[in-house]
């Protein structure tokens, strides 16, 4: 038997909820998942007053050029209690019922001046602001 070590990314103060590197790159590949890493840092910085959620996308039929990160930003959410039952299957909060503004970002149009992690970080800016200005 295998033990698994769980990592939990979210630390105290922190509202970037983004899987760890190597779960990304399970999903959708080495370099997205290289590119997320170096977007971390500025996406914790960006989600001091907001929650990101940043989830990696892979496409049904398996064609690695429909790869994508789903990015969601919504209002900081406070920790409720646990049920039973989120404890054994894993809370997973139900975004399309949390107002939000959420987009997507595909992973083979990169270029050399707007390489992934900087569309990442610009996505997630410009929805935290389009979130901000209208969820007042």
């Amino acid at each position: 038997m295998k033990i698994q070590q769980i990592q939990s990314q979210q630390a105290f103060g922190m509202a970037l909820h983004m899987p760890p590197k190597e779960t990304i790159a399970k999903h959708i590949g080495t370099y997205a998942a290289e590119q997320a890493e170096i977007a971390r840092k500025p996406l914790e910085n960006l989600a001091k007053d907001v929650d990101i959620y940043v989830k990696p996308g892979q496409n049904l039929g398996h064609d690695v050029r429909y790869n994508k990160f789903n990015i969601y930003v919504t209002k900081l959410q406070n920790t409720e209690k646990s049920s039973f039952f989120s404890k054994i299957f894993g809370h997973k909060k139900n975004l399309n019922n949390i107002p939000n503004a959420n987009d997507s970002i595909s992973i083979c149009r990169d270029s050399a001046e707007k390489p992934l992690s900087k569309r990442i970080v610009e996505l997630a800016e410009d929805l935290k602001q389009g979130f901000l200005k209208y969820s007042k």
